[in-house]
Parts: C-alpha cells; sequence; structure tokens
C-alpha cells in the first residue's frame, strides 16, 4: 500500500484495502505509474490492465500471491 500512497499522495491511513481503486482517482497515467514501481520492486508483470480486472487492493494482493507466490515467498520469505 506504500506505492499506491506515493504514487497518489496519500498518507497510508487513507486507503482501505477494500475500497474500490476508482474512489482514489486513479487514471491511466497513475495505474501505469503504480506498475512500473511494482514491477521494479517486486520483479513480477504487472500491467495497469491488472487495476481493472482487480478493482480493490484486496483483490489485486489476492491475485499477486495466488499467482506469484513462490516468486515472493523466495524473494522476501524467511531465510532458509
Amino acid at each position: 500500500m506504500i506505492h499506491v500512497s506515493d504514487v497518489l499522495k496519500l498518507p497510508l491511513e487513507a486507503i482501505d484495502r477494500r475500497e474500490d481503486l476508482s474512489a482514489y482517482g486513479f487514471d491511466s497515467i497513475t495505474f501505469t505509474t503504480l506498475s512500473n514501481r511494482l514491477k521494479l520492486d517486486f520483479q513480477i508483470p504487472i500491467t495497469p490492465a491488472l487495476f481493472f480486472e482487480y478493482s480493490t487492493l484486496e483483490k489485486f494482493i489476492t491475485y499477486i500471491l495466488k499467482e506469484h507466490y513462490a516468486h515472493i515467498i523466495k524473494k522476501y520469505g524467511p531465510s532458509s
């Protein structure tokens, strides 16, 4: 959620993961900016179109964890 906060210049407390992303004023430019930041950070394929398909942060995060769980755990999980 930190990336959403940064892109929209909103405090973290103002972002509800269950709120429709359109309620925050996202447009194609901000969705592109967000997807580019997430791609760099997580090193997984993310396109702006995903935010239209998964319209809340909760749905988007669930999708990312479902589709890229192994990669995320390898990169951010506890060290073996």
